[in-house]
């Protein structure tokens, strides 16, 4: 499966048919939030909150989310239009996005 994942546009695409889990975690800026989505194609198949809003602390959260894609589908993490944070990923946290087939 390589370049499957194109590390610029931050894009899966399934180079054959069959079952997939995704991995997501996001993390926060202190007093922000976060709403993040994986999405095949244009169908949202998961979401995730991280709500530091009311605290200077990082916040982070994590989704799994199983995934029957056909060969040439576009998996990916869109972030929700209402939020008050940015993806922020540090040497001490990591903001990640990960996926291995199954079958």
């Amino acid at each position: 499966m390589a370049n499957a994942y194109n590390r610029y546009s931050g894009v899966f695409t399934a180079p054959e048919a069959g079952a997939y889990v995704f991995s997501w975690t996001m993390e926060c800026d202190g007093f922000g939030s976060l709403f993040t989505h994986v999405v095949r194609n244009n169908e949202v198949l998961g979401s995730i909150a991280t709500d530091s809003s009311k605290e200077s602390e990082y916040r982070m959260a994590t989704g799994l989310v199983l995934v029957l894609a056909n060969k040439g589908d576009a998996v990916f993490v869109r972030v929700h239009s209402v939020h008050q944070s940015t993806i922020h990923s540090s040497d001490s946290a990591r903001s990640t996005f990960s996926g291995w087939k199954i079958n």
